[in-house]
């Protein structure tokens, strides 16, 4: 199973059919949108919400860098 996984994944990663690319381009797409999000909120104050929402980015991001 977990070798499936990792096929799986590796398919989406360096695929050249339409889905693979797809899912590149969303997670392009939401690293730009996390960079946005940490140059818009340094200049905010923070509150309860902004932390969370940096927590919930930092699994994203761990997860990314596992993948």
């Amino acid at each position: 199973m977990l070798k499936d996984l990792a096929a799986w994944c590796r398919e989406l990663y360096y695929g050249k059919d339409d889905s693979a690319l797809r899912i590149r381009y969303a997670i392009l797409a939401v690293d730009v949108l996390i960079l946005i999000y940490f140059v818009v909120t340094t200049f905010l104050p923070l509150t309860g919400l902004i932390e969370t929402i940096d927590y919930i980015i930092a699994v994203w991001l761990v997860l990314d860098f596992l993948s």
